[in-house]
């Protein structure tokens, strides 16, 4: 798991597993992933977008994309989607959640 800056694509942090050990390269790859600009991250947003338009009722789905030799590609969207989100930065997050969670009121 690693944070990803929602404006630029770009991983902001070593990866950490549910063990806690980070990681600054793919372990299989040794592709880096601290500071890694995620490829067409504009269309990855877009796709988002797009895909939340779909059934607008629903206010929370957990994307799972995939990027691909033709870009990126919905793999599946979960109603109960996992939030992990406090695990990659090492700290509570309540207070950005808080605030996401106001929008949707």
């Amino acid at each position: 798991m690693a944070t990803i800056d929602v404006k630029t694509g770009i991983v902001g942090n070593p990866a950490v597993n549910i063990y806690g050990h980070e990681f600054l390269y793919r372990p299989d790859t040794y592709i880096p992933l601290f500071c890694l600009q995620l490829p067409d991250w504009d269309r990855a947003v877009a796709l988002v977008s797009k895909l939340m338009d779909v059934v607008p009722q629903i206010n929370y789905v957990g994307w799972d994309l995939a990027h691909t030799a033709s870009g990126w590609i919905m793999v599946e969207g979960n109603d109960n989607g996992q939030f992990i989100g406090r695990v990659p930065f090492r700290r509570g997050c309540r207070a950005q959640v808080d605030e996401s969670l106001s929008k949707l009121r």
